[in-house]
């Protein structure tokens, strides 16, 4: 069994991959106690992917190798795979951006328009053959709000709450239209993106992050959130490395 991890700049994911695919897995922050099903797992080895700082991982690391573990850490090679990033320096390009073109491919769900939704909001295309075309970063919606919050003086009301179209207060306007705002940013590019592969068939919109499901329900594109998307990217990573 593998463990598959995903690490953040504050908080990390994880997942197992045995002989049947990716099975159960978890979440919590940076730091602390090693999960205890970390604990208790066969494990064989282990792969990281990470944003981290260098001091985060480290220490993930030293507690990795209490449990007799030296994490595999991911780093973006081009081409692999399939597929092809468009950057000249392919090393520049964030892990879990490639994770994400992996995992697509893995998935057969090229061609398509990837979004990460978390700190940052990352969107790339990648079409039927596994050319990345390129993408973009915007800031996202947590940065957004707190842009926004620290010079109105609603930071404490505006994480939480719904997001009416007409607002009738300040902590709701604020989330409102960070929220559509950045719904009609991914629509609109997700568009462009379609436009520019439109020789290609059923361009798949594919949202991840840890903002994915709650940006969901405000577009108006077809989108699909695939939770697993990175977790897809590693495990095909680490079926090949057997």
């Amino acid at each position: 069994m593998m463990l598959l991890i995903d690490q953040g700049n504050t908080r990390m994911k994880w997942r197992f991959l045995d002989g049947r695919g990716l099975v159960s897995g978890g979440a919590s922050g940076n730091g602390g106690e090693l999960p205890t099903s970390w604990r208790k797992a066969p494990l064989e080895g282990a792969l990281l992917a990470s944003v981290a700082p260098a001091g985060v991982v480290a220490e993930l690391e030293t507690s990795l190798a209490t449990l007799g573990l030296r994490a595999e850490r991911v780093r973006v090679v081009s081409p692999q795979h399939g597929i092809r990033v468009a950057y000249s320096e392919p090393g520049r390009l964030g892990v879990d951006r490639w994770l994400g073109m992996l995992g697509a491919a893995r998935l057969g769900l090229l061609p398509a328009c990837i979004v990460d939704s978390g700190t940052a909001v990352t969107i790339d295309a990648v079409d039927r053959r596994g050319n990345h075309l390129g993408g973009m970063i915007a800031p996202g919606l947590g940065l957004m709000r707190r842009s926004l919050a620290s010079g109105t003086g609603a930071l404490d009301d505006v994480a939480a709450g719904e997001a009416p179209l007409f607002a009738q207060d300040t902590p709701s306007a604020l989330r409102s239209g960070t929220l559509r705002g950045l719904a009609a940013l991914v629509d609109g590019v997700g568009e462009q993106y379609r436009q520019a592969l439109r020789h290609e068939s059923d361009v798949h919109g594919l949202l991840v992050g840890g903002d994915a499901a709650i940006l969901h329900p405000y577009l108006r594109g077809s989108w699909e959130v695939q939770e697993d998307l990175l977790f897809h990217g590693l495990a095909l990573l680490a079926e090949h490395s057997t």
